[in-house]
């Protein structure tokens, strides 16, 4: 891994020279790299999180990392969100893996999850559900349908960028997590049969996309989420090591396409557009043999790294007993193996071979940065008649960056640029620093894959010891069969139940799991079985009892792997060096789907009709709630209460108030002359007033006695007078 990152980091130095952005890109660069090691060297699902989340965000940046662009913006944010989709299922999973097992740790949790019992089809246990969460976040980081759709957009960063994390590592993230976690997905059978149909899938669905794109790096985009698929597969067949393997080996022949595409666009001068390329191994001879180790390890060619880590996948597939119905997922991988060879034999013949069309075709909106950015910005378009997409055109000191012109004389009449006049570029070699890395991961693409050389090849043995892939992963791989992990290397003593070849050899779970109830089921004349039971029709299976031998049965399906490569480069040939005009024929004839491929079946579309705009609308609606709803309560109570204050008020000022001052007011008028002609200034009459005050004074205080007395009196001379008479 060492080697390569190094081999990223000196490509992308001579890639990025003269950049404005140098320090920036390589602070993202460097931030990915270490959340990487997070995510695959953590011991426990929350540090693979942090390293999951941080990876996350680094691709955002650098997918964004012109961000002056707007392709490059919504690139960016399209990656982001998707995965925040696929985050959600895997937070769920990881806190429900936190509150099943009481632990976050691989150990502790792997170890519990070893004892639970299995779910066959059918049966959606604890299990399966975690699994479901799991699978939902690698389908979101690993690109897989339906959430593929942002990965292609990722191109419009640097072309380092593309190689590194979306080619080698951010992406097979996903994957890293399944196979880590194979004791969970192994428990569901249902969930297995998932995760295969899923990369079954994507590895065609992805694989006719590409048929009919033109930027090199959108081909190698969609290559990649066809890869991804084929790798998905192999794990939901129970071959995880075969899966990594394919990550391995896909690291080297897939990272030195797209490291070879950027050297191809840097000498193209920012040309992506493959229609208008041809014939350049004339110019560019260390970029294009080293292309070519690539483009015949992804089709699948023997001895080159892909053949071996893609047989493996589809032996798996065929001879499954894992899940049921392996034989058409095998039928589909290989028409997708088929479709691979095909696409990239038409990768290389339209870049390497045939005519110079450069020097017939206009440029692109890529090939000079101030045309372009014109275009971008709606003004004068000039000769960019396509939007800025890709990499910028950086190139050499002192080397001139301009657009390709069929007519000079034309140009300079029409532009009047003078002293300068230029006319269609020649392509040149990258410098060393970008052909060599090139180099060296084109003898990994070649040797890289004799670290899983096939067992049939080897005499029935993983050989290599710990240095094979296979015996390296086995201590983290369960046996559905035996129950525990992994199995003991050759010479070697372990405990647990082991399962061995003809010749003695341990094999993978998976393969163990096969072959032992195989010989099971053949000693006692039944069919073969596995933990989940009866799978049903078996093609290897049914092939080896009709000749007899294993050996011969999987040398069979090598030669059918190399058949379907071979078929897919033929037809490559045919079309795009044979017979050039066979493309425009059968894309007449064809109309509806390869508008259909061209169009990405509309999926983006789709997803912004029923999707992004069905968010929005909901956003809409939301805001017209919030709006009218309750900011419009808030507003009515506001409104409510200024009324009810006012109508407050005026009665105050109106009415209280206005009682108020109009008694005082009357008061004012009718006592105000009385008092005042009571101010005499003479003494008598304020005596006479005090007089007149003291009798009231006492009338008030003693009437009642007085009037008492003054009754009595009266009544004692009545009676007297009654007397005398």
């Amino acid at each position: 891994m060492s080697s390569g990152v190094i081999n990223f980091f000196v490509f992308a130095t001579g890639y990025m020279h003269g950049d404005t952005g140098y320090y920036r890109f390589f602070s993202y660069l460097g931030l990915f790299m270490f959340m990487m090691l997070v995510l695959v060297m953590g011991s426990n699902f929350l540090m693979m999180f942090v390293g999951w989340e941080g990876v996350g965000l680094c691709s955002y940046l650098l997918i964004g990392y012109y961000f002056d662009r707007r392709e490059a913006g919504d690139a960016s944010r399209k990656a982001f969100i998707t995965n925040r989709i696929g985050d959600f299922g895997f937070a769920l999973a990881v806190f429900g893996i936190i509150a099943a097992f009481g632990s976050a740790q691989y150990t502790t949790v792997f170890e519990q999850a070893r004892v639970f019992p299995l779910e066959p089809i059918g049966m959606f246990g604890l299990m399966s559900w975690l699994a479901l969460g799991l699978f939902i976040g690698a389908i979101g980081k690993s690109a897989q349908i339906p959430l593929y759709v942002w990965l292609p957009d990722a191109m419009a960063g640097p072309t380092p960028v593309s190689a590194l994390i979306h080619a080698a590592t951010m992406v097979t993230a996903g994957l890293y997590m399944v196979t880590r976690t194979n004791v969970i997905f192994q428990h569901s059978q249902t969930m297995s049969i998932i995760v295969a149909v899923v990369g079954a899938l994507t590895a065609i669905f992805a694989a006719t996309i590409a048929f009919t794109q033109n930027d090199i790096k959108k081909v190698l985009a969609y290559s990649t989420v066809s890869q991804l698929g084929f790798m998905f597969l192999a794990c939901g067949v129970g071959a995880f090591v075969i899966g990594i393997f394919h990550v391995v080996t896909h690291a080297f022949f897939k990272a030195l396409m797209f490291l070879g595409a950027g050297s191809v666009i840097h000498g193209m001068h920012h040309e992506q557009d493959m229609r208008r390329m041809g014939g350049l191994r004339k110019y560019m001879p260390y970029t294009y043999w080293t292309f070519l180790a690539g483009w015949l390890a992804i089709c699948g060619i023997i001895p080159f790294s892909g053949f071996w880590s893609k047989d493996e996948i589809l032996w798996n597939a065929a001879s499954t007993t894992f899940i049921p119905y392996g034989w058409v997922l095998w039928l589909v991988a290989t028409i997708a193996a088929t479709c691979t060879a095909f696409y990239m034999t038409r990768l290389v013949a339209m870049t390497f071979w045939g005519n110079e069309r450069f020097r017939e075709k206009p440029a692109g909106g890529e090939a000079d940065e101030a045309h372009a950015h014109a275009f971008a910005e709606g003004l004068k378009q000039h000769d960019a008649v396509l939007p800025s997409a890709g990499d910028r055109p950086r190139h050499e000191p002192g080397e001139h960056v301009g657009p390709i012109h069929e007519d000079v004389r034309e140009h300079l009449e029409d532009h009047g640029h003078g002293a300068h006049a230029h006319g269609a570029h020649t392509p040149h070699e990258s410098p060393p620093s970008m052909w060599v890395p090139l180099a060296v991961l084109a003898v990994l693409a070649i040797v890289g894959g004799f670290i899983g050389i096939s067992p049939v090849l080897t005499g029935g043995s993983h050989v290599g010891g710990r240095a094979n892939i296979v015996n390296w992963l086995q201590p983290v791989i369960w046996n559905p069969q035996t129950g525990q992990f992994g199995s003991p290397h050759e010479g070697t003593e372990g405990q647990g139940a082991q399962v061995r070849s003809e010749q003695g050899a341990p094999l993978a779970s998976s393969e163990a799991s096969s072959i032992e109830h195989r010989q099971q089921s053949e000693a006692g004349g039944a069919e073969t079985v596995t933990p989940f039971g009866n799978t049903g029709f078996n093609l290897a299976q049914a092939a080896e009892k009709a000749l007899g031998s294993h050996k011969a049965v999987e040398l069979i399906f090598i030669g059918i792997s190399l058949l379907a490569a071979g078929i897919g480069m033929a037809l490559g040939f045919l079309f795009y060096v044979w017979r050039p005009k066979l493309p425009d024929v059968w894309a007449q004839r064809l109309a509806p789907l390869y508008r259909a491929s061209y169009n990405k079946y509309w999926v983006d579309e789709f997803f912004g009709w029923a999707v992004t705009r069905r968010v929005m609308d909901a956003a809409r609606g939301v805001y017209a709630i919030d709006s009218e709803g309750l900011d419009g309560a808030v507003n009515g109570s506001a409104w409510l209460t200024r009324t009810m204050s006012l109508i407050t008020g005026g009665f105050d000022k109106y009415i209280i108030d206005g009682l108020v001052n109009g008694v005082a007011g009357f008061i004012k008028r009718l006592m105000n002359p009385i008092l005042r002609r009571a101010q005499t200034g003479f003494t008598q009459n304020y005596a006479l007033v005090m007089v007149l005050g003291l009798v009231v004074a006492v009338s008030l205080l003693f009437g009642g006695d007085i009037s008492r007395d003054v009754k009595s009196g009266v009544h004692d001379l009545v009676e007297r007078i009654r007397t005398l008479v």
